[in-house]
C-alpha cells in the first residue's frame, strides 16, 4: 500500500504519547507488550478494542478519532481518488474504507525484551486488492451504462459517480470474503518514552500502515 495510509496509521498511533500499564507501577512485561500491540492494532483496524486488555478510555477515544480521520483519505492514498465526486459518493467510499480496515488481518506473536524497547512479532495477512477489483468489468460497465441511450454523455459529474459506484459495490461485496495476499511477517517496536509508558515506533506502525492492503495487482 502507498506510504501516506502507513504514515497515518503512525499518526493515529504515535500521538497517543501513552502505553501505560494497568498495575500502576510495575514494569511492563513481554506478555503486557505483546497485549498492548494488539489492543493498540484492533482500535485501528476495527475502531473498538476488542481483546481483553484494558487501554485508557482517553486513548482509545483519540486513536478512534484518528482512524475516522484516516478513513477519510484512505481512497487516495491507495490510489482511488474521489475528490472530485459527488458528497455521497466520497461518503459511500469512506463506508468503504471502513469495511476494509474491519477486514484487515494479522497476528500478534511474541514479544521480547530489548534493553528498554520491547520487540514484538507481527504477521499481516494483506489484503489482496487486485483480487477484489475487476477492472475490465467496471470499464465495461460503464460504457453500456453511457451508451445505454437512458444516460446524458455530457453530464461528466454523474459518469464519474457511476464508475466509483461500481468501483465501491465490488470492494463491499469482495469484503464479505477478503483475498488475501502473501504474509507479511514484520516487528513492532515499542519505544520506552518515560518511566513505564511506552510508545509504538512511527516507524513500525507505518510498515504496519503500509502491508494491511496489498495494492500490486492495480499498477
Amino acid at each position: 500500500m502507498k506510504k501516506g495510509f502507513g504514515k497515518m496509521i503512525a499518526l493515529g498511533m504515535t500521538l497517543i504519547m501513552a502505553m501505560q500499564m494497568a498495575a500502576c507501577g510495575s514494569a511492563m512485561t513481554e506478555e503486557q507488550a505483546a497485549n498492548y500491540t494488539e489492543a493498540y492494532l484492533s482500535v485501528i483496524c476495527t475502531g473498538e478494542n476488542t481483546t481483553d486488555t484494558k487501554l485508557d478510555q482517553t486513548v482509545t477515544e483519540e486513536l478512534q478519532s484518528q482512524r475516522e480521520e484516516m478513513l477519510s483519505t484512505a481512497a487516495t492514498e491507495m490510489g482511488l481518488d474521489v475528490s472530485d465526486a459527488s458528497e455521497e459518493i466520497n461518503t459511500q467510499m469512506a463506508e468503504c474504507m471502513d469495511k476494509m480496515m474491519q477486514a484487515a488481518s494479522y497476528d500478534v506473536g511474541e514479544a521480547t525484551k530489548d534493553e528498554d524497547n520491547f520487540q514484538v512479532s507481527v504477521t499481516v495477512h494483506p489484503i489482496n486488492i487486485g483480487e477484489s477489483l475487476d477492472l475490465d468489468a467496471i470499464t465495461t460497465q460503464v460504457m453500456e451504462l453511457a451508451f445505454s441511450g437512458d444516460f446524458d454523455l455530457t453530464d461528466e459529474d454523474a459518469l464519474t459517480d457511476a464508475m466509483y459506484e461500481l468501483i465501491i459495490e465490488q470492494l463491499s461485496t469482495a469484503m464479505e470474503a477478503p483475498a488475501y495476499a502473501d504474509d507479511y511477517e514484520m516487528t513492532m517496536t515499542l519505544e520506552k518514552v518515560d518511566g513505564d509508558v511506552y510508545d509504538i515506533s512511527e516507524e513500525s506502525a507505518s510498515e504496519f500502515g503500509e502491508h494491511i492492503f496489498d495494492v500490486s495487482g492495480l499498477e
